[in-house]
C-alpha cells in the first residue's frame, strides 16, 4: 500500500476557496428591487400623510361645531331648570318658541329672532341676568323647534347657520323640568 503525500500548498489554496465561497455581495438586480420596494413604501406613506393632512381641518371644524351645540344645550338646560310648567306649545305639538312658567310665577318665552335664540320676559323684552336667572342669547341660529312631550318635558331642536362647506345636522335634546307640579 502506498500512502499519498499531500502538498501543503494545494491544501491552503483549497481552504481559501472554501472560505470565500460562503461570502456573497448583493447583485445589481437585488439592489434595484430593494430600491423599488423602498420607493413604493415611501410613496404609500406620503399618500396616507396627504390624505390625513387634508382631513384634519374638516375634523377641527366639526369639533368646533359640536362644541357650540354642547354649549347651547347646556345653556338652555340651565335656563329651563327653573321652569315649572310649559304653557305653549301644547303637549305633542311643535312650535318655533316655548312659553313656560317659572318657580316665582314669571312667564318666560324662548324663541329665535334675528338669527339668535333668546329668552324674553312676558312683556317681550330681553331678559336681564341676575343671581338666579341665566338669560339665553345664542347667535347664528337658523331655526329652533320646541316640542312639548308633556307639561314637564320638552324636546328642543336647534339648527345653526352653516358657515363652512359641510352641513352638520342640528342638535336635539330633551329636558325634563325638575320643579314640575306632579298633579298636572
Amino acid at each position: 500500500m502506498k500512502i499519498a503525500k499531500t502538498n501543503e500548498k494545494t491544501c491552503s489554496i483549497a481552504c481559501c476557496k472554501r472560505r470565500g465561497a460562503g461570502r456573497r455581495a448583493f447583485t445589481l438586480v437585488e439592489t434595484l428591487i430593494s430600491i423599488a420596494l423602498f420607493s413604493m413604501v415611501i410613496t404609500v406613506g406620503f399618500y396616507i400623510f396627504n390624505y390625513f393632512s387634508k382631513k384634519i381641518p374638516g375634523l377641527n371644524e366639526e369639533v368646533a361645531v359640536q362644541r357650540v351645540y354642547r354649549t347651547a344645550d347646556q345653556l338652555l338646560e340651565k335656563r329651563l331648570a327653573r321652569a315649572v310648567e310649559i304653557l305653549e306649545p301644547a303637549p305633542v305639538k311643535t312650535l318655533g318658541y316655548v312659553k313656560f312658567r317659572e318657580l316665582d310665577g314669571r312667564i318666560v318665552v324662548l324663541k329665535a329672532e334675528n338669527g339668535a335664540l333668546a329668552s324674553f320676559d312676558a312683556a317681550g323684552a330681553l331678559e336681564k341676568a341676575d343671581e338666579e336667572i341665566y338669560p339665553v342669547f345664542i347667535k347664528n341660529v337658523e331655526s329652533v323647534n320646541f316640542t312639548a312631550l308633556s307639561y314637564g318635558a320638552l324636546m328642543v331642536g336647534i339648527k345653526f347657520k352653516n358657515s363652512g362647506e359641510k352641513d352638520y345636522s342640528g342638535s336635539i335634546f330633551v329636558v325634563r323640568f325638575k320643579n314640575v307640579n306632579s298633579s298636572m
